[in-house]
C-alpha cells in the first residue's frame, strides 16, 4: 500500500466511501442519478486526535450517511468527518 498523501487534522477521518449499489437484488438497475449515498467505505487517513485503538488506516467502518464533506483528490471522491459521526466497523473475528 502506497503512502497517501493528504493529511487531516485533530479528530476527523478521510474515508474512501463504497461504491453505490448499481443494480438491485432483483437485477434491476439503479439509474444514477436516484443511487444513494454510500454508509459504509475504508478509513485512508487519521487525524492526531482520534483514537486509533477505534480507527485506523485501512479499516472497513460504517458512518453517518450525509455527514461529513466530500472532497476530490487525484480523481477520488473521499469524505472527511469528525470520528463521532462513525458508529463502528468490520471486526476480523
Amino acid at each position: 500500500m502506497s503512502k497517501f498523501s493528504f493529511e487531516v487534522y485533530g479528530n476527523q477521518v478521510l474515508i474512501e466511501p463504497d461504491p453505490p449499489e448499481t443494480v438491485t437484488q432483483g437485477g434491476i438497475v439503479i439509474p444514477a442519478k436516484l443511487q444513494e449515498r454510500t454508509c459504509w467505505g475504508t478509513v485512508k487517513v487519521v487525524g492526531k486526535g482520534v483514537d486509533i485503538a477505534d480507527i485506523c488506516v485501512g479499516k472497513h467502518v460504517y458512518y453517518e450517511k450525509y455527514s461529513g464533506t466530500e472532497v476530490q483528490i487525484g480523481g477520488q471522491t473521499y469524505v472527511i468527518m469528525n470520528q463521532s459521526s462513525i458508529y463502528g466497523g468490520e471486526t476480523s473475528e
